[in-house]
């Protein structure tokens, strides 16, 4: 299966030899932008879902996906109760850097010891409710407090 892109492509290097063929394949393509729009999304999620099927593992749902990725109920909801969408990156054990990712709320402003202020977040995402508890250092803590149930 071809996406509309190779296709237009295909179109394009068959049509390039005179300039009338160049400019019916130009107007051909902008009259049926619409339906090729439709066909690539359709051409995306297929790949999508192949993609996704060949994973050995769990992942999230389509929907999950996509109510993190776009302005949904969920993240509006969220927003108004102090959280917000983030990625908080963090030194863990040995010094790697850690990133966790979802919805964020700052909960407190502390004396971090040698390093100055240190922040506590609330972090809620697909897979449970979490503490981070920096130190003033960039190094941090995270714990989780609430597993949800991801089985439907």
């Amino acid at each position: 299966m071809k996406t509309p892109m190779q296709e237009m492509f295909d179109q394009l290097k068959a049509s390039k030899k005179d300039e009338y063929g160049l400019a019916f394949a130009i107007d051909m393509l902008l009259e049926n932008e619409q339906e090729m729009l439709e066909k690539e999304k359709e051409v995306m999620c297929k790949f999508a879902e192949r993609y996704l099927d060949s994973i050995p593992k769990e992942h999230p749902s389509v929907e999950d996906v996509y109510n993190e990725t776009f302005n949904t109920e969920e993240e509006m909801r969220a927003d108004k109760e102090g959280y917000h969408l983030r990625t908080l990156r963090y030194y863990g054990d040995g010094g790697i850097v850690n990133e966790i990712h979802g919805f964020v709320k700052l909960i407190a402003i502390h004396g971090g010891g040698n390093y100055g202020l240190a922040e506590q977040y609330d972090i809620v995402n697909s897979e449970g409710r979490y503490k981070l508890q920096y130190y003033g250092d960039s190094s941090a803590k995270v714990t989780k407090y609430e597993t949800f149930n991801t089985k439907e």
